[in-house]
């Protein structure tokens, strides 16, 4: 499919100065979106909860996760999500965070697009 990257900007939940970051690669098989400690630190975001997290190379981690407001690719609207605090220049952008701005990969044109949203009876 290939890799799909977009410029994100991240603030503080209660609002404040956002900080544009280039390039996150988007995904989809990491839960949250995942940013470096420091970056989310000099923001004034603390972690919430630490949470365990396995890496892809087996290893287990404990991480800080927290709330940041979160802006994609210049779009006019903001959300609250959660994101991960990585000890390493990390910049992931996750599932969850695609699903509250209410996007997904498209694969053609290694971009995002909004996804449909299909109303069933329960």
């Amino acid at each position: 499919m290939g890799m799909v990257q977009v410029d994100i900007e991240i603030g503080h939940r209660d609002g404040g100065e956002m900080v544009r970051i280039p390039d996150v690669l988007v995904d989809t098989g990491s839960a949250h979106t995942t940013l470096p400690a420091d970056t989310l630190q000099e923001l004034h975001i603390t972690p919430i909860d630490r949470v365990g997290i396995a890496l892809p190379n087996g290893e287990e981690v404990e991480w800080g996760i927290g709330e940041a407001k979160i802006r994609i690719a210049g779009r006019n609207e903001e959300w609250t999500c959660p994101v991960y605090f990585c000890p390493r220049e990390e910049y992931l952008l996750g599932a969850t965070t695609l699903e509250i701005f209410g996007l997904m990969v498209d694969p053609i044109e290694h971009g995002l697009i909004r996804k449909q949203v299909r109303a069933r009876s329960i």
